[in-house]
């Protein structure tokens, strides 16, 4: 079994809340959706490592790889993953712009 190491960079909390971010990853993964999640540690957390390759463009034309990748959205997309429902992309940019101009 392969698995992989993250460890959390500084500063990346600019782009994401991190406590968000570890919340989804550990919902989604026990639905059976990306890698498994094998442990937590202060600063990062181990993953199952799937080896695998990004799907191309012929990939995606192919209609039995469509449909397979389609089917696993609907089942992604009918998760519930607790936390707050608000679209946070535009208020996340403009806060990027300023922090960006202030550099």
């Amino acid at each position: 079994r392969k698995l992989l190491v993250r460890v959390y960079g500084e500063g990346v909390d600019l782009f994401f809340n991190r406590k968000d971010e570890i919340r989804t990853f550990e919902v989604v993964s026990r639905h059976g959706h990306g890698p498994r999640l094998l442990g937590r540690f202060a600063g990062g957390r181990i993953e199952e490592f799937i080896n695998a390759r990004t799907l191309s463009a012929a990939d995606l034309r192919e209609p039995v790889v469509s449909a397979l990748v389609a089917a696993k959205l609907r089942d992604f997309h009918g998760i519930n993953i607790p936390g707050d429902r608000n679209v946070l992309l535009w208020d996340r940019m403009r806060n990027w712009l300023g922090q960006a101009k202030s550099l």
